[in-house]
């Protein structure tokens, strides 16, 4: 009698069921292009030298959030987060990493301070996560 793997080897549903998974470590390396407070960079001068970040708590603050960013990308490409999610939540997920990695793109509209537009996006990333865990303890409980 042969193992229970191998009784059906055809490599490809396992090759697409890993799929999601391999496109997160793959793509996270370009968060750099996105972000490139990261790179500890503030900007240039008129001379064309870098102006670096120095600011301890700055690099803390752009480094908590750029993590919290790619668990949000990772939660998007997998498909749960605190349990399963459904794909509202996934487009939330997928809306809280582009906040966090490039919060100009709602800064330039609104108006609002960059840390302020950040802070919104932890604020979502909290919330989906307690309303995930809430839904699978009452899921358990059931």
């Amino acid at each position: 009698m042969r193992p229970r793997r191998l009784r059906n080897p055809t490599p490809f549903v396992p090759g697409c069921k890993a799929s999601p998974t391999i496109c997160v470590p793959r793509s996270l390396p370009f968060v750099f292009i996105f972000n490139i407070d990261l790179l500890m960079m503030a900007g240039l001068t008129e001379s064309g030298d870098i102006i670096w970040i120095n600011d301890i708590f700055q690099l803390l603050w752009i480094f908590a959030v750029a993590l919290i960013a790619m668990f949000a990308f990772a939660a998007f490409i997998q498909g749960y987060f605190a349990d399963r999610c459904n794909w509202i939540e996934r487009l939330v997920l997928l809306a809280i990493c582009i906040i966090l990695f490039r919060p100009a793109v709602i800064t330039d509209q609104i108006g609002l301070a960059r840390e302020i537009v950040q802070g919104l996006g932890l604020v979502a990333y909290g919330g989906l996560y307690m309303m995930q865990r809430m839904r699978a303890r009452r899921r358990i409980a059931a």
